[in-house]
């Protein structure tokens, strides 16, 4: 329920272009978190960076477990995204 509202959220308040570099710190990050819902292969890459650069595997079960639920989300979410974009309403 909670990641359909958020893809609705972010496909109804897609912005027109943002800057990556300006000043302001919040249109930064929502310029930063648009590109990056476009990226390919989102939900592994969200489980590596996790793992591995964030050194989640030093964590034991739980650094393996919330990686994995994650990715899950981050799947979910891409869904939504794709189907609202292809005009399918969930």
């Amino acid at each position: 329920m909670r990641c359909r509202l958020e893809a609705e959220l972010l496909w109804r308040e897609r912005p027109g272009p943002l800057p990556l570099f300006g000043v302001d710190r919040m249109r930064r990050h929502l310029a930063i978190k648009v590109l990056t819902h476009s990226l390919p292969f989102r939900p592994m890459l969200r489980r590596l960076n996790l793992l591995i650069i964030n050194r989640g595997l030093l964590d034991g079960s739980a650094g393996v477990v919330y990686p994995r639920m994650m990715a899950a989300y981050e799947s979910t979410m891409t869904t939504h995204l794709a189907r609202l974009r292809s005009g399918i309403r969930p």
